[in-house]
């Protein structure tokens, strides 16, 4: 089996509103599945629900072979790492501190981390050029700096899935590319599956393997990097989403896409 994660007639309602209905799709192990679309689209929610976090209306997520409903939070923590847009701590922990935190699914109540845990994170503070912030409060990092941190955090939880809601907001440019940067090593490297949740289209085509576009709770459009139909029907995607005239160039080998 290569599926990562497959969904199956996915519905899911949000009190009067229908958030995601019937959707289908398959994500292979180790690729970096970008999902785009609008504001509502249904994004979020669907990393919820893959997360376990939203119970659905009907449909089956299977992840890694098992069905999400029937896991418990520790079964699917040590499956699905979680890598939220924002995270504001209550107290001022210190960056080994919010990383460790991901080791949780894997530390007995009865004793605490050990030696293994805190190796763990040191090995993953050191991979993603943190090592020197090991003691600085996360409240006083830059945007770049934190969502590395959580990006690490993630890591530590040694889950084979990790699901990222749009890491690169508020963000500058630098930072965009160098949290991205990570995210695709990690997928090489580690031979981790990533779904990231994006508004960039740019961005979903500079880095993503499977852009997946969601519309009014649908897929709308489901492509790989590599097919040729890719680029045209991405273009009709992103004015059918964004419902304005965008098109995609091409320049020195590489696709760009322009709202003129």
């Amino acid at each position: 089996m290569n599926n990562a994660i497959s969904i199956h007639d996915l519905t899911v309602q949000l009190g009067r509103h229908l958030a995601l209905n019937e959707i289908s799709l398959e994500i292979d192990k180790g690729e970096l599945c970008v999902l785009l679309g609008a504001n509502g689209s249904g994004k979020t929610t669907l990393l919820r629900c893959i997360d376990g976090l939203l119970r659905p209306k009907s449909g089956l997520i299977q992840v890694m072979g098992q069905n999400v409903m029937r896991l418990t939070r520790a079964e699917t923590a040590r499956l699905i790492s979680y890598v939220p847009q924002g995270h504001q701590p209550v107290f001022s922990y210190t960056v080994f501190d919010t990383v460790l935190a991901g080791r949780s699914p894997h530390v007995p109540l009865s004793s605490g981390p050990g030696r293994a845990d805190f190796q763990a994170v040191q090995t993953v503070l050191k991979e993603l050029g943190l090592w020197s912030l090991v003691d600085r409060p996360y409240t006083q990092l830059s945007g770049g700096e934190r969502q590395l941190t959580l990006l690490a955090r993630g890591l530590a939880q040694e889950a084979p899935i990790m699901l990222l809601d749009e890491p690169t907001t508020y963000l500058d440019y630098r930072n965009q590319h160098l949290v991205l940067e990570t995210v695709k090593d990690l997928v090489k490297n580690h031979g981790l599956t990533a779904v990231v949740c994006l508004h960039d289209p740019n961005l979903a085509l500079e880095y993503g393997d499977h852009l997946i576009m969601l519309h009014d709770g649908v897929v709308h459009t489901d492509l790989r990097k590599g097919t040729p139909e890719l680029l045209p029907k991405l273009e009709t995607a992103l004015c059918t989403a964004y419902q304005t005239n965008i098109r995609i160039v091409i320049a020195d080998g590489l696709a760009f896409v322009t709202g003129h």
